[in-house]
C-alpha cells in the first residue's frame, strides 16, 4: 500500500479508463490534467482517434483545452491490453434503463470479462 502512495504522491501512477464516453473522458482528462498518466480504452474507434490526435469529440467547457493540449498525457486505444502495468483502472461504460428503469448492466459485464484476462496483483478496480 505504501507503494501505492508514493506513486500517487510523485504522479508516477497509469490509470485506464474503460469506457471513454461522455463520463469516462471527461473524467480522464481532470485526471490527466494533474499530472497522471490516462489511457482510455473504447470501443468506439472513431472517438480513439479523435483522443490520439488531441481533438475533443465531445463539447464540455474547458475540455477542449485539456485534450489539445499536447503537454497533458491522455492517449486512448481499442486494445483491452492496455491495463497491463497500470495502477488504477475505472470502469465507466454505459448503464441505461430498461423500460422498467431498471439498469442494464450488459456493458459493466462485457467490460470485465474484456480486462479480466489481462488483470495484475495489486490494481485498483474502480466500478
Amino acid at each position: 500500500m505504501e507503494k501505492f502512495r508514493h506513486s500517487i504522491r510523485n504522479k508516477k501512477t497509469r490509470i485506464a479508463i474503460v469506457g471513454f464516453g461522455y463520463i469516462g473522458i471527461c473524467i480522464g482528462a481532470v485526471i490527466a490534467k494533474k499530472g497522471y498518466t490516462v489511457v482510455g480504452i473504447d470501443t468506439n474507434k472513431k472517438i480513439v482517434d479523435m483522443i490520439n490526435n488531441h481533438i475533443c469529440p465531445i463539447e464540455e467547457p474547458g475540455l477542449e483545452s485539456i485534450i489539445s493540449d499536447k503537454s497533458v498525457e491522455i492517449s486512448a486505444s481499442t486494445d483491452y491490453s492496455q491495463i497491463v502495468g497500470c495502477d488504477v483502472i475505472i470502469i465507466t461504460v454505459g448503464t441505461p434503463l430498461d423500460p422498467n428503469f431498471r439498469p442494464n448492466n450488459d456493458h459493466i459485464k462485457s467490460a470485465v470479462t474484456s480486462i479480466c484476462d489481462f488483470l495484475e496483483e495489486d490494481q485498483l478496480l474502480i466500478l
